[in-house]
């Protein structure tokens, strides 16, 4: 029969309450969040696997996520979903680690994302309102 020691039921109960309470325990000087979700497509295919950031321009800590196979993300601010309110930048990138069988860096992904979309040279925006729907729709274009 399978029995706990009490102080191992104890930090089995801590643990459990920590993750239960996620983004309800938040610290109050979180900023306001809102639900953010989108599509990333490049010359109208959906792009799996990209990363997208969205920065405030505020310089407060910004929100990301990843696409899935139909290039459809949600952003997540730490352990709450969402995304500061406010105008942001938003970049947008496929380059990665490779991860060997290991759990070792076996190489990088290519980037597949044209230069204006992602890093400092990113022409993409977005306004994360309180009050609306933050569906955002990013149609890449490659440009060549």
């Amino acid at each position: 029969m399978f029995r706990l020691r009490p102080c191992c039921g104890l930090a089995l109960l801590a643990t459990a309450a920590l993750l239960v309470a996620g983004c309800s325990s938040a610290p109050d000087d979180r900023p306001e969040l809102a639900e953010v979700t989108g599509v990333v497509t490049l010359d109208g295919k959906p792009v799996p696997k990209a990363s997208v950031a969205f920065s405030p321009t505020n310089g407060m800590r910004g929100a990301s996520g990843q696409t899935n196979e139909a290039g459809e993300f949600e952003l997540s601010y730490a352990a709450c979903m969402g995304a500061p309110l406010g105008e942001h930048t938003v970049e947008i990138s496929t380059r990665r680690e490779i991860q060997d069988e290991f759990g070792g860096v076996a190489g990088m992904e290519p980037e597949t994302i044209p230069a204006q979309y992602r890093g400092n040279d990113t022409t993409l925006t977005a306004t994360v309102t309180a009050d609306g729907e933050n569906h955002f729709v990013f149609d890449l274009t490659d440009g060549e």
